[in-house]
């Protein structure tokens, strides 16, 4: 009898020794998928915001690319000026100010001293432009032009016709060359010099006369000078070394 007791007692001490073990395993296996799931729902959160964070970057990025593209809106063969500020707001510019911006907007602006000059303003501070070869800064396309597709009333803003009115005749004085590289007078509406009637606009030699050449705008005569040493290039539509013209313009020319 005493025999059954202890073999009953020990069964029951392994089955409670047994029970034990099983629940320490479920407990420890619970913990590791615990710590599983923590660890999975960190990592996603780093994924987060590390996509997040690449976003944001991406997205300053491509707003800061835009807000630096200069017009491309120009006619075929147009030459872009450079995207490189030929001076900053540490320099001193001719007829320039590093303050030119200083209460203005963002955005470009054309120099009332030159043509052929513009500055852009990127917050108060000022970043000046040349236009390439014989261009001149057109406001209206934010970009350098050629002289004949620019409007008159921009031309005459940054001084490249000065005006002035003597005995009732209006007469204009270019102080900067309008393509064809010299500087001269206009006969104004109702002169003398009818050349440019029934032509449309463009650059003309002057026949006889191989440094003169006129300009016709709106059947009006703008007759200009070369600087010494160069003649009027007609297929240039510029003035030109003697040597670079060919010989069926020189002809024309000093006929």
């Amino acid at each position: 009898m005493v025999i059954v007791i202890v073999i009953v007692i020990v069964i029951v001490i392994v089955i409670v020794i047994v029970i034990v073990i099983v629940i320490v395993i479920v407990i420890v296996i619970v913990i590791v998928i615990v710590i599983v799931i923590v660890i999975v729902i960190v990592i996603g959160i780093v994924i987060v915001i590390v996509i997040g964070i690449v976003i944001v970057i991406i997205i300053i990025f491509s707003c800061t690319e835009m807000s630096t593209n200069l017009p491309t809106t120009h006619e075929p063969g147009w030459t872009p000026p450079s995207t490189t500020p030929t001076t900053t707001t540490t320099e001193k510019v001719p007829g320039g100010s590093s303050t030119m911006c200083k209460t203005k907007g963002d955005g470009f602006y054309p120099r009332a001293d030159d043509c052929s000059r513009f500055y852009r303003c990127i917050s108060k501070r000022t970043y000046h432009f040349i236009c390439p070869n014989d261009l001149i800064y057109d406001p209206s396309q934010r970009a350098c032009e050629y002289p004949a597709n620019v409007a008159q009333k921009y031309i005459k803003a940054c001084k490249l016709l000065v005006e002035t009115t003597t005995a009732g005749t209006t007469t204009t004085t270019t102080t900067a060359p309008a393509g064809g590289g010299g500087s001269g007078t206009t006969s104004p509406p109702g002169g003398t010099d009818t050349r440019c009637v029934g032509k449309v606009d463009g650059f003309y030699a002057t026949k006889g006369d191989c440094t003169k050449f006129h300009r016709c705008i709106s059947e009006v005569t703008y007759r200009y000078n070369c600087p010494a040493s160069l003649l009027f290039d007609p297929a240039q539509g510029a003035c030109n070394y003697e040597d670079n013209i060919a010989a069926k313009h020189l002809a024309y020319c000093r006929s």
